[in-house]
C-alpha cells in the first residue's frame, strides 16, 4: 500500500471543510438557497455530464486519434477544448433568452448572441487551422 503525501491529505481536508461550509450554508439559509432545486440541479448536471458530455468527449477523442494526422492533433485538440468552453458559457445565454433574468434587464443580451458565438468559434477554428497547416507543412524534425 502506497503512502499518501501529507500535502495531499491536508489539501483534501481543507477541500472537505469548504464543502461542509457550503452544505451548511445551503441548509441554514434554505429560504434563499432552495435546497431541493439545488439538489435537482446537481443531479441533473451530473446526469447531463455522464450521459451526454463524457460520451461526446470520448467519441471526439477517438475521431481525432483516427482521422487527424499526428502533427496536427494538438491543434485539433486545442480547438475542441476551447470550443467546448466557449459553448458551455455561450449556449446557456443563447438557449434561454426568454427566461426571467434576461427579460428583466434588456442590456444583458443586447447584441445578436448567436452570430457572435459563431464568430468566436470561427476565429478559434481559423487559428487552429493555421496552426495545423503550419504543423503539416513544416519539415518533420528528425527524432533521436
Amino acid at each position: 500500500m502506497s503512502r499518501v503525501p501529507l500535502a495531499r491529505l491536508i489539501a483534501g481536508g481543507v477541500g472537505l471543510g469548504f464543502i461542509g461550509i457550503g452544505l451548511r450554508g445551503i441548509v441554514v439559509h434554505a429560504g434563499d438557497t432552495h435546497p431541493r432545486q439545488w439538489l435537482e440541479w446537481l443531479v441533473g448536471a451530473a446526469l447531463v455530464h455522464d450521459v451526454l458530455f463524457a460520451p461526446l468527449v470520448a467519441v471526439a477523442g477517438f475521431v481525432v486519434l483516427r482521422v487527424v494526422p499526428r502533427r496536427a492533433r494538438a491543434a485539433a485538440q486545442t480547438g475542441l477544448v476551447i470550443s467546448g468552453a466557449v459553448l458551455a458559457v455561450g449556449l446557456v445565454a443563447l438557449t434561454s433568452p426568454g427566461r426571467r433574468h434576461y427579460s428583466d434587464n434588456s442590456s444583458l443580451l443586447p447584441l445578436p448572441y448567436g452570430r457572435n458565438l459563431a464568430i468566436v468559434l470561427g476565429a478559434v477554428w481559423a487559428c487552429c487551422a493555421v496552426w495545423a497547416a503550419i504543423a503539416l507543412l513544416r519539415r518533420p524534425t528528425r527524432q533521436r
